[in-house]
């Protein structure tokens, strides 16, 4: 048998209190529970404390005093690094509830893009990821669709402004700008933003993929370069404000790009449901009653993960669906605590039945507080769930909030 070819390694962008994370870590096992990808498939790889070794061993590697007498110990077998990328992009979601159950309060999830950092880095981005990239990298977004086809939801309206100055942007994301499913709540979110006055403006084929997806790929130059633009082109139109309807787009938008550019941009970031908990002319006092016929019906609400554990945006899309359904009940699992849909992390390009599997989990807990719609606030838990519901075979109907509001006013 022929020796495997050897892989020099190398990390970077781990900052003290992470090294110290990465050493606190005992394997106790706790945060097993809370991974979504561990309870389906009960395999030992997909506990994030065993995930958190692999990293903690090319750290030793790469940075032990050996290693500096003895660089051959930087170098690792071609198939070990490629089982370590095979777990590292297909067991995880990204959603961070290993860290709600981490006694240590250990961010596994910011450890983990470190790790598929160091991955890519090393040219070992998984087959079916490499593509992805490829097209992400050349139509700017993940679907690799002609940046014109952004504006395909516009004709459906009248009188959207596209790269004129306004004080308001929409900043429409990916999912809700090129996917038929996800059309419906950048419509929706349109007219309630027209519905209230606002001064807003679509970058339209200015706009690119938010970055989140080379965040999860690992290239975080690439996910700067995406931020940058974004931000000057947001800035050029004189914006003060950014509204987005995306949890992913949201989470990046506010607090990832400052990190990004080394700078704060000079707009403030909203999620749709934030913007509409603040508007008195759509949702009086907090409480749409006055304006809205309520629906009659039993809902829930699905926590987006990058919305609440990440964003801590909790509140504001339950003050609305109180007012908008003649009954709310909550789902286990919720708030901060929230369970993955499976949809994130790019779980999806690599595990699909796995992803949908996840989906399936979170309609249970729907329906087992005999919810009839489920609703949440992101494209992509709504696009995974939606499906998860046709999967199980389930009669719960999925919205996102926007489209709820702007039925319930009558809009659409």
């Amino acid at each position: 048998m022929q020796p495997q070819p050897l892989i020099p390694i190398s990390i970077s962008g781990l900052t003290a209190t992470q090294l110290i994370q990465l050493e606190t870590c005992v394997k106790c096992g706790a945060c097993a529970h809370a991974c979504p990808v561990y309870n389906e498939d009960k395999h030992s790889f997909a506990i994030p404390a065993l995930k958190l070794s692999e990293l903690r061993d090319i750290v030793n590697r790469a940075n032990s005093i050996l290693s500096i007498l003895f660089p051959r110990r930087m170098l690792v077998a071609r198939g070990k690094l490629e089982k370590i990328a095979k777990e590292a992009y297909g067991r995880c979601t990204l959603c961070g509830r290993c860290w709600v159950g981490c006694v240590f309060n250990i961010d596994n999830r910011e450890l983990r893009e470190v790790l598929r950092s160091t991955l890519y880095r090393a040219n070992l981005l998984p087959e079916p990821l490499m593509k992805f990239a490829s097209a992400l990298r050349e139509a700017r977004n993940p679907l690799g669709l002609e940046a014109k086809r952004r504006l395909n939801w516009v004709n459906k309206l009248k009188e959207v402004k596209v790269g004129e100055e306004a004080s308001t942007v929409y900043f429409v994301g990916c999912q809700s700008s090129l996917t038929e499913d996800g059309e419906g709540i950048a419509t929706a979110t349109a007219t309630l933003l027209s519905l209230s006055r606002e001064d807003w403006a679509i970058l339209g084929e200015q706009e690119w993929c938010c970055g989140n997806p080379w965040i999860a790929i690992g290239d975080f130059e690439q996910a700067r370069r995406h931020a940058l633009h974004n931000t000057l082109a947001i800035e050029a139109l004189r914006a003060k404000r950014v509204i987005t309807s995306c949890a992913c787009c949201y989470q990046l938008l506010k607090w990832k790009y400052p990190q990004l550019i080394g700078r704060q941009p000079r707009f403030e970031v909203l999620h749709t449901s934030e913007y509409l908990s603040q508007r008195t002319s759509i949702i009086p006092h907090g409480n749409p009653v006055p304006l809205y016929k309520r629906l009659d019906v039993r809902a829930t609400y699905h926590d987006p993960c990058l919305l609440a554990r990440l964003g801590g945006v909790v509140e504001e899309p339950r003050r609305i669906i109180r007012g908008l359904v003649k009954e709310f009940i909550e789902m286990p699992e919720n708030r901060i605590d929230t369970y993955c849909c499976g949809g994130g992390g790019l779980l999806k390009e690599l595990e699909r039945d796995l992803s949908v599997k996840i989906g399936i989990r979170r309609i249970k807990h729907a329906e087992s507080v005999k919810a009839e719609l489920l609703l949440t606030a992101c494209p992509f838990c709504k696009a995974n769930l939606a499906e998860a519901a046709a999967k199980a075979g389930s009669s719960i109907r999925v919205l996102d909030l926007a489209e709820l509001v702007a039925r319930q006013a009558g809009l659409t």
